[in-house]
């Protein structure tokens, strides 16, 4: 290890209360670690003198770090207490981006040099976070060791981590054991998808809401929204890589095993990003096919919850005020990447769903059992919702229509026309084999047609589109509620399909933003008949528009009795289901996007996730998006 040597200087940092010392300290040296990632050769380290209060003293030593984020200072001098603070100010190594980091940031750590005569004292982000709550504690009498056990274990109930003891001035990364694990799976929770600026600030936010000993619920939701998404794997990678490139080979063990990977409110789930197990001879029984489904369901309802929170966050349909506690400024702004947290929870949502689903068309297909087929045709009209999302979304995906299997997952961009086409000629094979109503797991063959009428308003094919939209209508099977808020309450006569909304911790941006009662419409009659309306308009029969637009008007308490314009028809639809994960689709359709959000042109389509292009070469980001 790289040796610094001493310099002292004489400065008023902290105030000196002239308290009479516990003791006086013989030390020789100060030695240790700084990691967030490693800090990288250079990053500033002071070591402040404290005394039996926690207030400085006014004596620093000062150090640099060697490119391991080490380092090392020969004091050979007396301390008034045991207790001293280290501040680190440097530069590191993000695990998350696999890159050195774009600005500095500072890590503290308090710490008890009474054992010994040469200190070893590692600095973290788990020293850092515990560091006021450290303070506030001993200010109230209780002793600095039961102080840092306390707030070391509060501070691990906010990331589901219980029955943990932890000494995190003596961890590091690379030390490969549960420890470790804790360290590197907090550490990547609280770097997903951000900045360095926001790392710095959401850290800010967790010490300062901890001081009290507890967490709060808007805290709680961003580490829990934070959790997910994270590429497992990559870390591991990367945080290998970077110390093979500085001549040292490490092991990096199972700290996914920490994280709540899947947003269930629980970690130690064997979890991985693109694992799914299927037992043998799991799909002869139809209970079992249910259950399946109905996972693949819910995890459908994550995509359509983050679909429906970053289309009215994209679109600045709630107020920005309110999206404060949450992490989607950037989407709030238009500053979103590649690394931006609800985007690759979009992208890994979807094809988490598609997996499912394709497992699921691979099982039945080949089975003989009479209720096989029924399972298929769901899965079938699923998949297509999925898909005709993902286009919108990013435009050219990965068409992938059998099981990904882990051993091959190099797969290239499908145009967004190519997929287009499957996904409407799938609608159409469904809607031939689909019950007319809806099962517990099974959607009806509306439900179909009306993924596949947005399917032609998204192809600018009017003509199809409206007939679809009205062999629905005159289906009389569905109704505009007199009740809007009956719509959200479930079993509404106005919904083609819905799913049940939870509670589960990762929703609650969801929750608190979006949700409007039990259940989350995903298609309902108003857009068929708005669907109809601008079908109508687009082909030159405003007459028509004129009365689908009145049924929508009539229970808003608006009557359209002018003719009919594009203003008119833009404004039915953000009045009736802006916040229904549509409205960018409908600006993006009308040529309205750029100017109405005032967005440049790229960003009509989002970035593909960046682990996506990292692991994948024959994915190729969007135009516009950096590539890391």
């Amino acid at each position: 290890m790289k040796q610094v040597y001493l310099f002292i200087l004489l400065a008023a940092f902290f105030s000196c209360d002239n308290m009479p010392p516990v003791s006086n300290i013989k030390l020789n040296s100060v030695e240790g670690l700084v990691e967030k990632g490693p800090f990288i050769s250079g990053s500033s380290v002071s070591i402040y003198e404290l005394d039996s209060n926690l207030s400085g003293t006014g004596r620093v030593f000062e150090a640099k770090t060697d490119n391991e984020g080490a380092f090392s200072i020969i004091a050979s001098t007396s301390l008034v207490s045991q207790y001293v603070k280290l501040s680190v100010n440097g530069f590191y190594f993000n695990e998350f981006t696999g890159q050195l980091s774009d600005a500095p940031i500072i890590l503290e750590s308090l710490a008890d040099i009474s054992e010994t005569d040469n200190a070893k004292i590692n600095v973290n982000i788990l020293t850092h976070l515990v560091m006021p709550r450290v303070l506030k504690l001993v200010a109230e009498g209780i002793s600095f060791s039961q102080a840092k056990q306390q707030a070391h274990k509060e501070l691990l109930s906010a990331f589901l981590i219980n029955d943990e003891t932890l000494n995190p001035e003596k961890i590091s990364i690379t030390d490969n054991n549960t420890a470790a694990n804790i360290l590197i799976a907090i550490s990547s929770v609280l770097l997903n998808g951000r900045s360095d600026a926001q790392f710095s600030e959401f850290t800010n936010e967790i010490r300062n809401d901890l001081v009290d000993g507890t967490i709060s619920d808007e805290i709680k939701a961003k580490i829990t929204q934070s959790s997910l998404g994270l590429s497992y794997s990559q870390i591991k990678k990367h945080i290998k890589t970077r110390y093979s490139e500085l001549g040292k080979t490490v092991e990096i063990g199972a700290f996914e095993l920490f994280i709540d990977g899947d947003g269930d409110g629980q970690i130690g789930d064997p979890y991985e990003e693109d694992s799914v197990i299927v037992l043998e001879h799991f799909f002869e029984r139809e209970e079992n096919v249910q259950r399946f489904l109905a996972q693949a369901l819910a995890t459908m309802y994550s995509f359509a919850q983050n679909l429906y929170l970053f289309d009215a966050v994209y679109t600045n349909s709630i107020d920005g005020e309110d999206i404060y506690p949450f992490n989607l400024h950037d989407v709030y702004f238009h500053n979103h990447t590649p690394n931006t947290n609800i985007i690759n929870e979009l992208w890994r949502k979807a094809y988490r769903t598609v997996h499912d689903l394709n497992q699921t068309i691979f099982q039945l297909e080949k089975s003989e059992k009479d209720w096989a087929e029924k399972y298929v045709t769901y899965a079938r009209a699923y998949r297509a919702y999925i898909y005709l999302n993902m286009i919108d979304l990013w435009g050219d995906i990965p068409l992938i229509t059998s099981p990904l299997l882990e051993d091959n997952p190099i797969i290239s961009r499908t145009s967004k026309n190519e997929v287009l086409e499957f996904v409407i000629s799938e609608l159409e094979h469904v809607y031939a084999v689909l019950p007319d109503d809806a099962s517990q797991v099974g959607c009806s063959k509306y439900f179909a047609q009306a993924v596949q009428t947005r399917a032609y308003l998204y192809k600018k094919d009017f003509n199809n589109a409206f007939n679809k939209a009205v062999n629905i209508i005159n289906s009389g099977k569905y109704t505009l509620s007199s009740n809007f808020d009956a719509i959200y309450a479930g079993n509404s006569t106005e919904t083609l399909f819905e799913l049940p909304n939870d509670e589960q911790p990762s929703n609650l941006p969801y929750r608190k933003l979006i949700q409007k009662g039990n259940y989350m419409p995903v298609c309902r009659y108003a857009e068929i008949l708005l669907s109809a309306a601008e079908a109508s308009y687009q082909t030159g029969n405003t007459e028509r528009a004129l009365i689908y637009l009145n049924q929508i008007g009539a229970r808003q308490g608006v009557e359209y009795t002018t003719s009919v314009t594009e203003e008119t028809v833009l404004n039915a639809w953000k009045n009736e289901l802006q916040n229904e994960g549509l409205w960018f689709f409908t600006l993006k359709r009308f040529g309205k996007a750029t100017q109405t959000l005032n967005i440049l042109e790229y960003q009509l389509l989002l970035p593909i996730p960046e682990r996506e292009v990292t692991v994948n070469p024959d994915i190729t980001q969007n135009p516009g998006y950096p590539v890391w």
